[in-house]
């Protein structure tokens, strides 16, 4: 095989990444889930974020903030978590969550 066929396989093997949470529905990238947060005071806590990348094993997911002035920005910080520690939620919910309490 050519080094440029390799490639093309090893692309197309990450782009194949398919995840599910633990009711078994489907992860994709802008997903937004509930997932356990592992830091901090709040260690037995869930937190919400949104799904940003996929890993061969795990979904890279950033946390919902409160929103802050603009010259007071904080990067958003990536987290990864195993797909089985994360729940789906369903765009209607999140919609109003994200509404009601102000979050970016």
């Amino acid at each position: 095989m050519s080094p440029y066929r390799d490639s093309i396989m090893i692309l197309k093997l990450k782009n194949d990444t398919t995840h599910t949470d633990v009711l078994g529905q489907e992860l994709k990238i802008d997903d937004f889930v509930a997932y356990p947060s592992s830091s901090g005071l709040g260690r037995n806590a869930l937190k919400i974020g949104k799904i940003v990348g996929l890993t061969a094993k795990m979904v890279k997911v950033v946390h919902l903030k409160q929103r802050v002035s603009d010259w007071n920005k904080v990067e958003a910080k990536v987290t990864t978590r195993y797909p089985d520690d994360c729940v789906r939620l369903d765009e209607q919910l999140i919609t109003m969550y994200i509404l009601k309490h102000d979050l970016r």
